[in-house]
């Protein structure tokens, strides 16, 4: 009978009794036994007769194949022999994972090559930390969360940042602690080198304006990105380690939010008795976050544990009956940090924009954090 094999990534070949000869030879001599032609091609037609019984019409599996092999040899009395192929046989199945690994290395650098989204144009480091970047963020999704969290991600129901590093979410600098002042500059400078390189994704400078110029601020400010370095005076007195924005607050939501930032926790605890940062007792200082979003606040039961975050970005016409509503909500005690974003379609005075904030700020004092953006 003619025997069709499907292979793993179910291409399908014709079988040969030579391949089945050939490995059994390999098994004999990874142990530097000497072998008779005709017991090597006895023993293949055993193998033939021991799987016969497996096949699907005339469709047989490669790993029923190699399953058959291992039970002739021991059979046969070639223990020895047996215990070697089925070494050979992990080994072939390494080696196969392993080019799978590449494959997919492989493509992710073509991805990476092949995309005009890359802004800043091609270089070797920026290839480096987009492929980096796409393994950790493969590590927590597929190896890491669970299936339930997977799937409420993936809907949209939750964004758990960052999926895409080891770092922490946010480190607050605070610069009250920096006391000489002829190396101010310089030691916040080094500071937030060492900050973003190794310990988190962003950094809010605190207690700032006694310390810096605004020309040294400026300075800071054009030398690291806006989106990783910000000046808040009014900042968390914890750093963040991960963060979850919940989109709707949704008892199902929340638990998931609360096992992903959970399961992110253990690791990077993990991570950091092993000295992986910089900082010894560096997650001793973290919290999570739970950030909902939206314009719709249910009744919920808030967790111990965690930092839970109102965040909403609001028209700035309205602002005022808006903050009002919140205010009326009780945002104030329901969560640990309320953060607003006013959004005006016509362009802002920045001198207008930081006295309404501060405004606002003295008027709504459950407010953490406050910014204004314009469309224009």
């Amino acid at each position: 009978m003619k025997y069709i094999v499907e292979k793993r990534d179910g291409n399908l070949v014709d079988f040969q009794i030579g391949k089945i000869v050939n490995v059994i030879k390999k098994a004999f001599g990874s142990l530097h036994k000497e072998w008779d032609e005709s017991v090597i091609e006895l023993l293949a037609l055993r193998v033939t007769a021991d799987f016969d019984a497996k096949k699907d019409g005339n469709r047989i599996g490669v790993e029923q194949i190699q399953d058959s092999v291992e039970k002739v040899l021991s059979e046969s009395g070639f223990t020895e022999v047996s215990k070697a192929y089925i070494l050979y046989r992990k080994q072939r199945e390494n080696v196969r994972k392993l080019t799978e690994h590449l494959d997919r290395h492989t493509s992710l650098i073509a991805s990476y090559l092949s995309s005009a989204a890359t802004g800043a144009g091609f270089s070797n480091q920026g290839m480096n930390q987009y492929v980096a970047r796409q393994m950790l963020r493969h590590f927590w999704l597929e190896e890491m969360f669970d299936q339930e969290i997977r799937d409420a991600i993936r809907e949209g129901k939750m964004i758990v940042e960052p999926l895409d590093s080891m770092l922490a979410q946010t480190v607050t600098l605070d610069l009250s602690q920096f006391e000489k002042p002829k190396q101010h500059y310089d030691m916040v400078v080094v500071a937030l080198h060492q900050i973003v390189e190794n310990l988190a994704e962003h950094v809010v400078v605190s207690q700032f304006e006694t310390i810096l110029t605004p020309d040294q601020i400026t300075r800071i400010r054009q030398r690291f990105d806006e989106t990783r370095v910000r000046f808040q005076n009014v900042a968390p007195a914890r750093g963040c380690f991960g963060k979850v924005d919940v989109v709707d607050l949704q008892p199902e939501t929340l638990g998931l939010a609360q096992r992903a930032l959970d399961v992110r926790r253990q690791v990077m605890e993990r991570l950091d008795e092993a000295g992986f940062y910089p900082c010894e007792g560096f997650m001793k200082t973290m919290e999570g976050e739970i950030c909902v979003v939206g314009d719709s606040i249910r009744t919920f039961e808030k967790t111990s544990g965690y930092i839970w975050t109102r965040k909403r970005t609001i028209s700035g016409d309205e602002a005022l009956f808006e903050l009002e509503q919140e205010a009326l909500a009780g945002v104030g005690t329901l969560f640990d940090r309320v953060e607003y974003r006013l959004r005006f379609v016509e362009p802002v005075d920045s001198g207008a924009a930081r006295n309404l904030c501060q405004s606002l700020r003295e008027t709504y004092p459950f407010i953490a954090d406050i910014q204004i953006v314009s469309d224009f």
